[in-house]
């Protein structure tokens, strides 16, 4: 069964894989799962860097996506974090329009 301390995680994640393997009707569901974590940490480097970008000028974005791209760490977590990445993803994105806003 689903352990116990999973009622704590939202679900936007795991309903938008489930959605697009029915809309693909993929034969390995975890290869939808894969690929939508990695898009979730290609927008989490995306909007690092941007926000480096707003401090500091174009050069810093670029390396805070490079070293976000280039951490092995991130890079795994990227391919098989369904929890973290997505919201990471998300605080970052925050943290970037509010920014853009103030």
């Amino acid at each position: 069964g689903t352990p116990q301390h999973m009622f704590v995680y939202g679900g936007l994640f795991d309903i938008t894989a489930e959605t697009t393997n029915k809309i693909l009707q993929a034969k390995n569901p975890y290869t939808v799962r894969h690929a939508l974590n990695a898009a979730c940490g290609l927008a989490a480097m995306l909007f690092a860097g941007m926000l480096a970008a707003i401090f500091m000028g174009w050069e810093a974005g670029l390396i805070a996506f490079l070293l976000l791209l280039l951490s092995p760490g991130f890079f795994g977590q990227m391919m098989n974090n369904p929890k973290d990445i997505p919201f990471a993803a998300g605080y970052t994105a925050g943290i970037y329009f509010i920014v853009r806003f103030i």
